[in-house]
């Protein structure tokens, strides 16, 4: 466990948690309404609005790429888990022999 208090096993809840905002904020973006009628203000209004949903999408990608991290990482340690536990099952099986440095 890290100092923060996050569990390795707890890394593909994590990842799943993001995917599920990212699709959240995705759906948000495609909800948004219309331009207004602002009167002088509408370009202005509508670029803010434009930005507002670039920002969303941004959010969304990074929530969606942090969650191919989490799920990578998780598979990662999972995998060099595995392989350190099968190195150390290995250990005092075969002890190599040392040559000539004993004492007489």
């Amino acid at each position: 466990m890290s100092t923060d208090g996050l569990k390795v096993e707890h890394l593909n809840e994590t990842a799943k948690i993001l995917a599920r905002n990212a699709r959240e904020v995705e759906d948000l973006g495609a909800k948004a309404p219309s331009v207004p009628n602002a009167g002088p203000s509408t370009a202005l209004v509508g670029d803010a609005l434009v930005e507002l949903a670039e920002a969303m999408s941004f959010v969304a990608q990074a929530s969606a790429n942090a969650a191919d991290v989490v799920q990578a990482s998780d598979a990662n340690y999972a995998a060099t888990d595995q392989a350190n536990g099968r190195q150390l099952s290995g250990v005092g099986e075969h002890i190599p022999e040392t040559s000539g440095g004993g004492m007489r």
